[in-house]
C-alpha cells in the first residue's frame, strides 16, 4: 500500500512539475503584434480628436526612443494571451455587418476616404512613414505598403486591439487614367491585432504633451 502512495506522489509531483515548467516556458515567449511597423522612417502623431500633426523623427532622438519603448511593451507572453482569451498575434481584416446584411464583410475604405481616418476622443492616430514600400500578409493576403495608421487606446494593461490601416502613400491622391496606379480603383482594408496598448498610449500622450508645453 506504501508503495502504490509514494507513486502516486511521484506521480502527482511529476505532473506538477511539468505543468510548472510549461506555464513558464510560455510566460516566457512573446507574441509581437507590430512587426510589421519596423523600419519606419518617421512617425506622424495626431493628438485626441485633432487633426494636428506631430512629426517625429530621427532629429527627435528622445521622443523617438520613447516611442519605440513603448511600441516594443506591446507585444504579450503566450500565457496572457491564453488567460485573457486573445492568444494570438495574426492580424485579421476588420469585418462589420453592413444595412440590410446578415453575414459579416470586410471594412474597405476608398482612397480618397483615407485621410479621414482620424483620431477620437479616446484614440491616438500614428502614422508610420516608410521610405521603401513594404509587404504585410493577412489572412493569405499581401497587402503592400509605405504608410501605416495606427489608432491606438488604452487597453488598461490588458491585451487590447490595434486597429491598422496599411496603403500605399502614391495611390492616394492620384487621378492618373492608369487603372494600376489611379486613386479611383484604390481602397484598402482596416486590419485589426491584438496588443497590450497602455504603455504606447501613455507615451504618445507624454510626447503630445511636451510638443503642446513647449
Amino acid at each position: 500500500m506504501k508503495k502504490v502512495f509514494s507513486k502516486t506522489i511521484i506521480i502527482v509531483a511529476s505532473v506538477v512539475a511539468v505543468l510548472a515548467v510549461a506555464i513558464v516556458v510560455l510566460c516566457l515567449i512573446k507574441l509581437n503584434p507590430v512587426k510589421a511597423l519596423d523600419g519606419y522612417d518617421r512617425i506622424e502623431l495626431y493628438n485626441l480628436s485633432s487633426t494636428d500633426r506631430i512629426e517625429i523623427n530621427a532629429d527627435k532622438a528622445d521622443e523617438k526612443a520613447k516611442l519605440d519603448e513603448a511600441i516594443g511593451k506591446s507585444s504579450f507572453s503566450v500565457m496572457q494571451g491564453i488567460l485573457e482569451g486573445k492568444a494570438s498575434a495574426s492580424y485579421k481584416f476588420k469585418t462589420e455587418v453592413k444595412e440590410g446584411e446578415t453575414a459579416e464583410s470586410r471594412v474597405e475604405i476608398a482612397a480618397d476616404d483615407i485621410a479621414s481616418v482620424a483620431a477620437t476622443d479616446s484614440l491616438y492616430k500614428l502614422v508610420f512613414v516608410f521610405s521603401q514600400p513594404k509587404t504585410v500578409t493577412v489572412e493569405g493576403e499581401e497587402l503592400t505598403y509605405d504608410r501605416a495608421i495606427v489608432l491606438v487606446g488604452n487597453s488598461n494593461n490588458e491585451i487590447g486591439t490595434l486597429e491598422i490601416v496599411f496603403y500605399l502613400d502614391s495611390r492616394v491622391g492620384n487621378e492618373a487614367e492608369d487603372e494600376e496606379i489611379s486613386s479611383e480603383y484604390y481602397s484598402v482594408s482596416p486590419v485589426v491585432v491584438n496588443a497590450r496598448t497602455t504603455q504606447l498610449y501613455n507615451a504618445v500622450g507624454e510626447v503630445v504633451s511636451a510638443f503642446l508645453a513647449a
